[in-house]
């Protein structure tokens, strides 16, 4: 198993490991933050547990990170232990968690958290660092001296009653930061490192150790352990100075340091490097530094939540680099092997010299260099927004025919011939031939004529995109081929070909085209592209890559669907490079622009693209898939409204038999590129593909016993093993073998009685008789019970919507006054609320996907407000997509509360349109309470609360929508001022003070 472990860490460290040469701007650099599930944005800790999920600490709330979603560890996840401030935390030889919290330690262990006070005590006591010692001994820096854990209580151990900071363990040696001074402690004896006089006073909040020493944090600066004394650590005047936030030494021996304005690092050499605004974030203020097993370094920032730092493959180019204009538009590559890039001010080269200034702007016909062509006498066509040049020798000209090329925007430039060049342009197609200047298909005016990509199929056969469609062109003669009218109106980007007999085709918001034999096959999102827009293709190592708005992604070229084969292909791609934003990890930059011919350039094993930030250099051969499998975890199962963790067999019974099993797989390269396979043995007959999705569903389940199975399974198709949990449906009383035999000895026993009965009645006519009329009755009692059943199913199905179960607007009705009254009798004011609930664009998914799934998110939505929901209170589909819940017994700050605590929980559920297709939704929702206003005159009228949430809900939709709003009575409210058309009169009612608008917080 030690010889496995090895292997895994050498696998993961040469392929994850951070370069200590490459630049901070180059690494992969992923956030996470509320809005992916956070429960604050203020990351103070983070450490990882066995199974390999990350731990969160913020300042609400403590969170699980498998890589795709948190679950937050509050109060009702903990039993009430307060999971807040969670500053430092460290996983023990024993792979128990230890977290360190201003008001106490906590122990996470066996899936269950403990509080540990002091010995003999109650009482707890502030943690501010963690170390486990060489004995295997748990030590805690707190502010009465170093406190040891023991017989699971907390004991003095180290500088009893002198406030500690921070504790390291290094080998044999404990190091523990003071006020003032570090304690040496070896063998048990103290030795005691001042810092220098302007410190004396500064306390010790952070160490890390590396290669040149112990480096010291402090509130007054950084300083390094060097010949037994305690010095400052660089020359820089902030980290002499400024308070150290965060402190780490990676595995390859870089030593992270974080103040509140800047993040910097020493490299191994003592070098030091900035890491400012350009590179990063501003006012980064990084709280906590921690390296993974797979050696991603993640960074927990007080602003800006959490980060993850790992190894990349792009190469940014930016001002630092010599380039003068960071908005680019084009790349080529000369026959030297010489990168040329089009900026928006004119063209620079990229040489083994670096990156310098080749064309000014001002020279060129327009500054923006939109296209780039190297012809086969290496001369450099330009193709401008407004009109072309030739730069050759050093010298750049206009040949005189292309003049006529000045008032439009040039899209592709390509080479048939010596002296045949075809130019597509925003004012048609054309072809220039031994200096004369032809116009081929439709002029200036039209969508067709503005022609964006061309490729070249032989010397006299082109095919030919536009912003209408695409074209085909042999012998100078243009028509639209059959197999391309469904590109009939489509911006067609980029036309390539992929391999022999296959044509790759770019569009701006269609998706791809594989063209192949005249067929053509479109693959768009719904086939798992990870957009539908295509800029530019290229193949490198038997990989094709595109590049897009969204970023790049590629895909094996052998993983490319057979376009004559039926069906609806599947891709699962992989994201390279991913658009700045928050959608997924990824190396990020402004990527990539389009609209010409000249979208990228292959150099090598590179493959280069402009951007809006600076042309991009993707390395292709240090694109590392992962060696190691993914880890498949089994969170739990979620049955009857109870939650059950894996462990032992699960014993189930009662309810309905309808259950859901969530699992993740733990995998840090990309997480979301993992695909699941899963089978409960006992139901499913084959494995059921999952895709991305980490949570199986099933319902009215038999009694019995079942073994559910799950694999996780990443890009490069490593599978991880298979993870089973075992649970077992209980019978119900009627279902065991004991009352099915009973029963079968009755029926029996009723057979035989029945002979015995028929038998004597030909000896006694008259008990036959008397019988037959008893039996009459029976049979006159029974129809009259079906018909009191019937009865009373037909009340239920009157006061029940047929399509969600739930109570309709009729039950509603009828029992809204109920609770009035009773709280009426009662004496509680104000003890109503009504939450007018109505989900954001659900007409959208009626036009988009049909009714049919419509209805089945409605049942969805519905089944998640039961699971919401308090016994007491109503809830009723009030029509369409509109809900109404009665909040029984609340004032309007806690029915606000319970609205975006149930407006929440609905955005973060994944609603199943199919599947393999779910949803997130939205929602707004409109409150009031019942009575609106301090006196009594409206009491049995609960319509005017109605029409208030009703207001409250449309003033949302005016906002946007996915928010919560109260309209409550203000200081001047009255009962005469409802009894009029309050709709109408809302704003005048605002503005006297008459109505309050209370707005949920988000």
């Amino acid at each position: 198993m030690k010889a496995l472990l090895i292997l895994y860490l050498l696998l993961l460290r040469s392929a994850f490991a951070l370069d200590p040469n490459a630049h901070f701007q180059d690494y992969v650099l992923d956030n996470w933050n509320t809005e992916d599930g956070l429960p604050q944005v203020s990351v103070l800790s983070v450490t990882q547990d066995a199974e390999g999920y990350l731990w969160v600490g913020t300042q609400a709330e403590l969170a699980r990170f498998d890589g795709v979603r948190f679950t937050v560890y509050g109060r009702k996840k903990t039993d009430g232990i307060d999971t807040s401030m969670v500053g430092s935390s460290l996983r023990d030889s024993h792979d128990r968690l230890w977290f360190g919290t201003p008001h106490g330690l906590l122990l996470y262990s066996g899936r269950h958290f403990q509080s540990i006070n002091l010995h003999g005590s109650t009482e707890s006591v502030s943690i501010q660092g963690i170390a486990e010692s060489s004995e295997g001994n748990l030590l805690f820096a707190t502010p009465q001296g170093i406190l040891r854990y023991q017989d699971n209580a907390l004991v003095a151990d180290a500088l009893p009653g002198v406030p500690t900071y921070s504790v390291l363990r290094s080998a044999d040696t404990l190091w523990i930061g003071l006020t003032g001074a570090v304690a040496q402690r070896d063998a048990g004896h103290l030795n005691m490192l001042p810092l220098p006089a302007e410190a004396s006073s500064a306390r010790v909040t952070h160490l890390a150790n590396s290669a040149q020493g112990l480096w010291v944090g402090t509130n007054a600066g950084l300083y390094l352990l060097r010949d037994g004394k305690l010095q400052s650590a660089t020359n820089d005047a902030d980290l002499d100075r400024l308070n150290i936030e965060s402190l780490h030494t990676d595995h390859d021996g870089n030593v992270w340091v974080a103040t509140v304005s800047m993040l910097y690092r020493v490299r191994p050499n003592g070098a030091l490097e900035k890491i400012d605004a350009e590179q990063f974030v501003p006012e980064s203020w990084i709280s906590s530094i921690f390296e993974d097993r797979e050696h991603n370094l993640w960074l927990g920032s007080t602003t800006e939540s959490l980060f993850r730092l790992h190894n990349g493959w792009l190469k940014h180019y930016g001002i630092k680099d010599g380039l003068l204009d960071r908005f680019t538009w084009s790349v080529a590559r000369d026959g030297q092997g010489r990168v040329a890039i089009g900026t928006n001010s004119g063209v620079s080269l990229h040489d083994e010299h670096g990156l310098h200034l080749l064309i000014a702007g001002k020279t060129l016909p327009n500054p923006a260099a939109y296209e780039l062509f190297y012809d086969s006498q290496d001369r450099l066509w330009i193709g401008t927004r407004s009109g072309i040049a030739v730069y050759a020798d050093g010298k750049l000209d206009t040949p005189p025919a292309l003049a006529t090329l000045a008032p439009y925007q040039i899209n592709a430039i390509v080479q048939t011939g010596t002296e045949d060049f075809w130019i597509g342009s925003q004012g048609g197609l054309y072809r220039y031939h031994a200096g004369a200047l032809s116009l081929i298909g439709a002029g200036p005016g039209s969508a067709v004529a503005h022609v964006r990509s061309i490729n070249v199929v032989n010397a006299d056969e082109l095919l030919v995109g536009t912003e209408a469609g695409l074209r085909h062109v042999k012998d100078a003669q243009i028509d639209t081929p059959v197999y391309a009218k469904p590109l009939e109106g489509i911006f067609v980007t980029t036309i390539a070909s992929l391999r022999p007999g296959l044509i790759g085709i770019g569009t701006l918001n269609a998706g791809i085209g594989l063209l192949g034999d005249n067929t053509l096959l479109q693959l768009t999102t719904e086939n798992g592209l990870p957009g539908n827009n295509a800029w530019t293709f290229r193949v490198v190592s038997d990989y094709l890559y595109v590049g897009s708005t969204d970023g790049v992604w590629r895909v094996p070229l052998n993983k490319l669907p057979d376009i004559t084969r039926a069906g609806k292909p599947s891709l699962q791609p992989e994201v390279v490079v991913g658009a700045l934003g928050r959608e997924r990890p990824g190396q990020r930059t402004r990527c990539c622009n389009g609209g010409a011919n000249s979208r990228s350039v292959i150099d090598g094993d590179n493959i280069w693209f402009p951007t809006m930030n600076g042309p991009i250099r993707v390395d292709t051969s240090a694109i590392a898939a992962s060696t190691v499998a993914p880890t498949a975890v089994i969170e739990g199962l979620n049955y009857h409204g109870q939650w059950h963790e894996p462990g032992a067999e699960l014993q189930l019974s009662g309810g309905p038999r309808d259950l859901e099993i969530q699992f993740t797989g733990l995998y840090f390269h990309d997480p979301r590129s993992l695909h699941f396979r899963y089978k409960l043995e006992g139901y499913d007959a084959d494995w059921i593909d999952a895709g991305p999705r980490r949570s199986a569903y099933y319902t009215n389940l038999s009694p019995g016993t079942y073994r559910f199975n799950v694999i996780a399974k990443t890009g490069a198709n490593l599978d991880s093993t298979d993870t089973t949990l075992n649970f077992s449906l209980i019978p119900r009383w009627h279902e065991n073998a004991f009352m099915r035999a009973l029963f079968g000895l009755l029926a029996i026993a009723l057979v035989v009685l029945v002979w015995l009965f028929r038998t004597r009645a030909y000896r006694r006519r008259q008990q036959q008789l008397e019988v037959l009329v008893n039996l009459r009755t029976d049979q006159l009692r029974y129809t009259n019970k079906q018909l009191a059943e019937a009865n009373q199913t037909l009340t239920v199905e009157s006061n029940t919507d047929p399509l969600t179960g739930l109570p309709n607007r009729r039950y509603l009705l009828n029992q809204i006054q109920k609770i009035i009254d009773t709280d009426m009798h009662a004496g509680k004011r104000c003890s109503v609320a009504l939450l007018l609930i109505d989900m954001d664009d659900f007409k959208i998914i009626n036009d988009d996907r049909g009714h049919v799934v419509g209805d089945h998110i409605l049942q969805q939505f519905a089944q998640l407000l039961m699971n919401l929901h308090d016994l007491s209170d109503l809830i009723a589909r009030w029509g369409g997509d509109e809900f109404l819940l009665v909040l029984h017994d609340v004032d309007a700050e806690q029915a606000l509360t319970i609205a975006e605590g149930i407006r929440k929980i609905i955005t973060e559920h994944n609603f199943a349109a199919n599947d393999n297709d779910l949803l997130q939704l939205k929602c707004s929702i409109g409150v009031a309470l019942h009575p609106p206003f301090p006196d009594d005159a409206l009491l049995s009228d609960w319509s005017v609360a109605l029409e208030l949430a009703d207001m409250a809900l449309n003033r949302i939709k005016l906002d946007g929508g996915n928010r919560s709003l109260a309209l409550v009575a203000g200081s001047n409210a009255s009962s005469e001022l409802f009894k009029r058309n309050i709709s109408a009169r809302v704003d005048k009612l605002l503005a006297t003070g008459a109505l309050r608008l209370l707005r949920g917080k988000v």
